[in-house]
């Protein structure tokens, strides 16, 4: 990829040459200077980057992505020729320029760069998703406290049940015993 970004110098003339020769037009006034920034045009910076590692995963800044567990998928837009092609991977109508093995869900945090005049996206996630590896843990502590406290709940009502029918069985008996002394 190739990224060139021009240079505008600040507090600048028009007739401003940088100590260089005089190689620039002469007649460039809208588009080499701003009268009201008092900026002109210096050159481009130009910035080569290859991606052919990044595009095959094999980049080694993709390394502590790789080693932390994480699926990530990085997208830009079709270019003109690629649009024309439905056997390219899309997603979000977006051409898949690169990506781990397997693709992040629709819960992955994602962001744009903006490279070349365009918005790529980059989509992030580990592996495990987002939920904490305590989780399943701490479900299985809640069921077990439920269970201790319905178990405890049961047999304090069984209790209760079996108070209540030899408090009856007494009171029969009382009434029994009463009655056999009125004879």
């Amino acid at each position: 990829m190739i990224g060139r970004i021009p240079i505008l110098i600040k507090n600048s003339t028009l007739q401003e040459t940088f100590g260089g020769n005089l190689s620039m037009p002469y007649n460039c006034t809208d588009l080499c200077y701003n009268p009201a920034t008092h900026e002109k045009f210096w050159g481009f910076a130009t910035a080569i980057s290859p991606l052919d590692d990044l595009k095959a995963g094999n980049d080694s800044r993709l390394g502590p992505l790789k080693q932390s567990h994480y699926n990530w998928l990085m997208t830009r837009p079709y270019t003109s020729t690629e649009k024309q092609n439905p056997a390219l991977t899309a997603r979000n109508g977006q051409f898949v320029f690169a990506n781990s093995t397997r693709w992040p869900s629709q819960n992955a945090v994602k962001t744009d760069i903006h490279i070349a005049n365009a918005a790529w996206e980059v989509y992030l996630e580990p592996q495990s998703g987002w939920r904490p590896s305590w989780e399943k843990g701490l479900i299985a502590v809640a069921v077990l406290c439920s269970f201790v406290v319905a178990v405890l709940v049961a047999t304090i009502m069984a209790s209760w049940a079996q108070q209540q029918k030899l408090l009856g069985d007494v009171m029969v008996g009382v009434d029994l015993r009463d009655d056999l002394l009125l004879l």
